[in-house]
């Protein structure tokens, strides 16, 4: 990723919360749908922060370095996707 490897596990960790906090929401408010959206979610955020915390600890010079940013980027975008539906359908309250 260009952003320094640090600011993007904040991004994550910050994503992660979000996504417990609306977790937790949903399954008050009895919304399987939107439960299941932030569940799938978190998994993505959590293997991102795997991942991230993993490229972390390499050289920027090291081939696996980008690998695994790579990696945690595509986890990261699913886990946004996620996130946003999971927004929009307990707005809906379908």
């Amino acid at each position: 990723m260009t952003e320094h490897p640090e600011r993007v596990l904040n991004d994550i960790k910050r994503a992660l919360t979000t996504t417990k906090r609306l977790e937790s929401r949903a399954r008050k408010l009895r919304n399987e749908k939107a439960r299941l959206l932030a569940s799938t979610a978190r998994s993505h955020l959590e293997s991102a922060q795997l991942y991230q915390r993993t490229a972390v600890g390499l050289r920027p010079s090291d081939p696996k370095h980008h690998k695994y940013t790579d990696r945690a980027r595509g986890q990261f975008y699913l886990g946004q996707s996620h996130l946003h539906h999971a927004k929009v359908t307990l707005k809906r309250g379908h």
